[in-house]
C-alpha cells in the first residue's frame, strides 16, 4: 500500500501531460486536443485544428471541433455559439460564430473560424463555446473555453 501515493502522482502527472500536449500535422495545422469532464465522466472531446502559419492578407481557418462519447450524441436543437473575447488586434474574425454557420450533426459539431491577419505576427485567439450533448436520460449543456494561437507571415 506505501506505492498507492506513488501511483496516484503518476496518473495525475500522465492525465495533466496527455491533456496539454499539441501536435503538428503534416499539412502544417497544429491540432491542440483538450478533453473535457463533467461529473459523471468524459462525455466529449474537443479538437482545436488551428494552421500553425497563416499569410498576412489571406484567409485563414480554424475549426473547432466537438465530438461526443459514451452513448452520447450533438444536441441538433441547441443553440450552439462560439464568442470569442481575445481577438487579436488587426485581424479581421468574427467574434460571435453561431449554430447556422456550424456543421451540426448527430457525431459531431465543426465550429470553423476564418480570419483574416492584417498584420504579421503571433496571434491569439480565445472565447467560450456552448453547446449542448445528450444520452436518452440527460443533456448536458457546457460553456468551454477555448484558445489557440497562429503565426501570420507576411506574403512574399
Amino acid at each position: 500500500m506505501k506505492w498507492m501515493p506513488t501511483l496516484f502522482v503518476l496518473c495525475f502527472v500522465a492525465l495533466v501531460w496527455g491533456c496539454s500536449t499539441s501536435s503538428e500535422s503534416p499539412s502544417g495545422e497544429t491540432e491542440v486536443p483538450t478533453q473535457a469532464q463533467e461529473s459523471d465522466g468524459p462525455n466529449y472531446e474537443i479538437a482545436i485544428k488551428a494552421p500553425a502559419k497563416s499569410k498576412v492578407g489571406q484567409e485563414a481557418r480554424t475549426e473547432i471541433v466537438v465530438t461526443p462519447k459514451n452513448g452520447y450524441k450533438v444536441n441538433l436543437e441547441y443553440p450552439a455559439k462560439l464568442r470569442l473575447s481575445t481577438v487579436p488586434e488587426g485581424t479581421k474574425v468574427s467574434q460571435q460564430i453561431t449554430k447556422g454557420q456550424m456543421n451540426v450533426e448527430k457525431t459531431r459539431l465543426v465550429v470553423p473560424v476564418p480570419f483574416t491577419a492584417e498584420a504579421p505576427g503571433e496571434k491569439q485567439f480565445g472565447g467560450e463555446l456552448r453547446f449542448s450533448v445528450c444520452n436518452p436520460q440527460s443533456c448536458q449543456m457546457p460553456r468551454e473555453q477555448v484558445t489557440w494561437t497562429t503565426v501570420a507571415e507576411a506574403a512574399p
